[in-house]
Order: structure tokens, then sequence, then C-alpha cells
């Protein structure tokens, strides 16, 4: 049997609570992906072809070696750095003659990233660019021809959110030893060049360079902290909180992962928010009777008995929009509606808490 490129993590499956969705079975293009009886995906690791084109469009799958946590942290640590942080399939690299530089992250597949990441990325003043070759991504035989659209509308959508472009190159940047950029530097003075060499490692060492290079992305997180603290915070707790009106005693949520990358987009730069839209849960309060049947069908948690009297309360942190409460609502009080993005931050009408209709 072959190793797994993919993980399925089904906890964070909406069907088996009631959901209807196939995303992840529609694309993946070696039709690798099945659902069992109760709905949840099946991995047949064996026709997989590790394009990670699920893991884009699904929060239930994980690629096996670098996790989109890792290429965040990955590509924040390349800004920091004060370079641009390129971003390249493995197709694109593996016909590199050579090594890609040391400001390039390869991933399975362009497609494999969602929007939410690359809103992240952008939100928090990192300079990305992808490499992409139109012509190999036609006839790519590992992710098929869906990967470019899905790819352009995941970067697309969160260029419209944050207002920031990801540049585009149709090669990989290639690592180039000392020596290479010497030789290359044909048209420099060369004893110039070589003086100007030593005062950069200079530089280095000092740590002049990089304070020079990052000057712009620090005067972007100074900002990002005065927004910060007008911000409501978007850390989700870490543990259970206790409540007696819930099964065990304990809360239990679920934070889907890109719900969390868009939260983290939001707290580095709240203005995002009123371009983000989402569809939420919402409650008329004249019809609800506190039944908390919707709570029940609530697989992620954003609908709960509150912990102080038992009545129904919504966080909109968690919703996902699935509707499954709508559907067990037996008074016809929950229904789902368009929003936007400042209902995270507290500074429009909660979704949640909405009147009559």
């Amino acid at each position: 049997m072959a190793r797994p490129r993919v993980i399925a993590a089904d906890e964070l499956c909406l069907n088996p609570r009631g959901g209807a969705c196939e995303r992840c079975a529609r694309a993946c293009p070696a039709d690798a992906i099945v659902l069992d009886a109760e709905g949840a995906p099946v991995v047949d690791d064996d026709a997989c072809t590790g394009c990670g084109l699920c893991v884009g469009v699904c929060d239930v799958f994980s690629p096996t070696r670098v996790t989109l946590a890792d290429l965040h942290e990955r590509l924040a640590r390349i800004a920091r750095g004060g370079e641009e942080a390129v971003v390249a399939c493995e197709v694109l690299a593996e016909a590199l003659d050579g090594e890609p530089a040391p400001n390039v992250a390869v991933v399975s597949c362009l497609a494999a990233l969602p929007a939410e990441l690359w809103a992240q990325v952008l939100a928090e003043g990192v300079e990305a660019c992808v490499v992409c070759d139109f012509d190999r991504c036609d006839d790519c035989e590992r992710a098929g021809e869906a990967a470019v659209a899905l790819f352009a509308e995941a970067i697309e959508q969160a260029q419209e959110w944050t207002g920031h472009e990801v540049r585009v190159r149709s090669t990989v940047p290639a690592d180039a030893s000392l020596v290479e950029r010497l030789v290359s530097a044909e048209e420099a003075d060369r004893r110039g060049y070589l003086a100007g060499a030593v005062r950069g490692v200079a530089d280095i060492a000092s740590g002049d360079y990089r304070r020079r290079r990052s000057d712009a992305l620090q005067d972007f997180y100074a900002r990002r902290e005065r927004l910060r603290a007008s911000a409501r915070a978007l850390r989700p707790p870490d543990v259970p909180r206790p409540n007696r009106f819930c099964a065990g005693g304990l809360e239990q949520r679920l934070m889907m992962p890109r719900r969390q990358m868009l939260l983290s987009a939001l707290e580095a730069d709240p203005s995002v928010a009123s371009r983000v839209e989402v569809t939420l849960s919402a409650t008329d309060r004249a019809r609800c009777d506190d039944c908390l049947a919707c709570a029940d069908a609530c697989p992620t948690g954003a609908r709960l008995p509150d912990a102080a009297d038992g009545v129904l309360a919504y966080d909109p942190l968690y919703c996902v929009g699935c509707g499954l409460c709508a559907a067990a609502c037996p008074t016809g009080a929950a229904r789902v509606e368009a929003t936007d993005g400042r209902v995270f931050l507290g500074v429009a009408p909660c979704a949640g808490d909405a009147g009559p209709s």
C-alpha cells in the first residue's frame, strides 16, 4: 500500500452530523476519494497523486508532510528576513536545474492553498509571489485541469478581501552560491563589487542589512498593533469551558482551520472584515422557544446553552453556515443569512442575534 500523502480528519467532516457535501470527491482529479455510509471521506492512498486539491477545498484534509500552518510560518519567516516569499509547485521545482532559492516554499500544487491562507499572508504584510506555468498546469497529470481555476479563484478572493496582490512569475528562482553571484556581475566594477560585498557581509553580521530590508514590514507591524488594540480578540479558548447545561459539563467547540486563518487575517488587519462575505446562522428570537434542538444539531458548538441560565447562546466565530440548525429547528426560528466579517469583530449586528424577519 502506498504511503498516505494526505490525511482526513473525520471529526471535521459535517456529513456524519447531517451534512451533504461532496466537494472533496468532486475536486479529486484521480477519483481517489469516496464517501462512506455516513458521508465521511475515505482516501485511496494507491490512487492518490498527492496533488492536494482536497486540502484547498475542505478543512477535513491535511498534507502529511507540510501542513498549511507550517507553510504559513515558513512564508512569515521569509518575510521577516526582508525577502519576497515565493510559492512554487513540486512539478516546477523538480524541473529546476539546481535547488530552489531559500525564499521559495514548495507545495504539492498551488490549488492546495485556500483563500483564507492567502488572506492571512497578505493581511500580515507578506510580499507573496507564485510561480505558474499555465502550459504545464494544463498538462499536469497530478492535479488535472481544474487546478488552475481553483488556485486562481482562491488568490483572487484573497486579493479582493485584503486589497493586496500576489505577484505571478513563470520561473522558480534558483539558489545561487556566492561565487556564482560574483561571476554573474560582469557588468559591475570588480573592485567596487567586492568592496560592496564586504560591506554587505558586515551589514549582515551586524543586523543592519535585515533591519534596512524590513523597515516597511516593521512599519506594518506597528500599524497592526494599533488596530489590534481596538479590535476584539479573535483567539478562541484552547480548553473547553465548564457548562453544566452541556453534556459532560463542558462546552464542546470545534474551530475549523480555514476559519482560524480568516480570523488571523482579520486580527492582523481589521479593515479587511467589511469585504469578507460570510454565511452564518441567525435566530428569530420571537419564534425561538430555547428548546436547543439547534444546539444539538450544531457540529461546531457555535450554538449551545448559555452557561449562566441554559438558554440559547451563539458565537459566530465557530459558525460555518452549514444550515443544520435551521433543519433541526421545530419553530422555524433558525436560519442562515449572508453577512460580512465585521460580525467577528463585534462591530456589526451579530447574525445569531437577529430579530424577527
